[in-house]
């Protein structure tokens, strides 16, 4: 029997599990809209991204004179959260360091995470806490798997809608998940991006410190699911060929920079959080 957490509000039902506090399902009248994990193209559903987001160089991370192993993304999506509220429709949970995190991340931190589940939305809301003496650096982020076609028809007749004009460009992604400084061109049609067009590059597709809050994942039938963020400036979209998904991801950081070998402290995208300090993200999604 699943120890999921269920919600519901509504035409909306949703469950949570506790290890990295991960979306594992969420129907809308009934039809599911979460990728449902299938581990020939990808096992997870919509994780969490913390303390880091990407690959770190080597595959390990640099902090007050260690060199520590360091997965992809982190450890807080395998990290078993604590439940501090539960309701019908919302619950709360959190992580803090422990002798084992400090272990893999030599910092004094507290996560906490709301989810509350609307009619026809799910909305993710996350605050960052430096309960220690030193600066705290971290990256966030949330990685939902969408099942993609969602509403019948062709996959490389869906596209994605943006709020506001984006750049053109995006970072070429080598190897291992490290960010170059080359620039690959993205496929606009003003606003608009058919996403399987954009998606034709060896990697995800990264727009960094982009103008747009708010996107559209529009079904050629004109049904869309809305996506909005707050206090995460890059955007990711990222599947596997193969699998019948889309992940719309937000970013707080991304991946180390090829031969970047300095401190975590030093890591491009880290926000460092003073001492006592609070850091507040938000992502929303709904079905239109």
């Amino acid at each position: 029997m699943s120890d999921n957490l269920l919600l519901s509000h509504g035409p909306s039902r949703a469950e949570v599990s506790q290890i990295g506090a991960e979306l594992m399902s969420w129907t809308v009248d009934g039809r599911e809209r979460i990728w449902g994990g299938d581990p020939a193209y990808w096992p997870r559903r919509a994780p969490i991204l913390f303390p880091v987001c990407g690959w770190m160089n080597g595959g390990v991370l640099r902090a007050k004179g260690r060199v520590i192993p360091c997965g992809v993304h982190g450890f807080g999506s395998d990290a078993a959260f604590r439940l501090t509220r539960v309701a019908e429709n919302s619950l709360r949970a959190t992580l803090s360091d422990t002798a084992d995190t400090r272990a893999a991340f030599p910092f004094a931190f507290a996560l906490a995470i709301d989810i509350t589940l609307e009619d026809r939305a799910v909305r993710y809301s996350f605050e960052v806490t430096n309960p220690g003496d030193e600066p705290l650096p971290f990256a966030l982020g949330f990685h939902p798997g969408f099942v993609w076609p969602f509403d019948g028809g062709r996959k490389d007749d869906y596209v994605v809608e943006f709020e506001r004009a984006e750049t053109p460009f995006s970072p070429k992604i080598a190897p291992g998940g490290l960010f170059t400084d080359e620039m690959l061109p993205v496929p606009f049609a003003g606003q608009r991006l058919n996403i399987l067009d954009g998606l034709d590059r060896p990697d995800a597709l990264v727009l960094r410190n982009a103008n747009s809050r708010r996107v559209r994942f529009i079904a050629p039938s004109g049904r869309a699911l809305g996506v909005e963020m707050e206090h995460f400036p890059h955007w990711v979209f990222w599947s596997r060929p193969g699998g019948d998904y889309l992940c719309i991801e937000g970013w707080t950081g991304h991946g180390d920079p090829v031969g970047f070998t300095g401190d975590i402290t030093d890591k491009p995208g880290q926000i460092l959080l003073p001492p006592g300090g609070r850091s507040r993200h938000t992502y929303r999604c709904w079905l239109e």
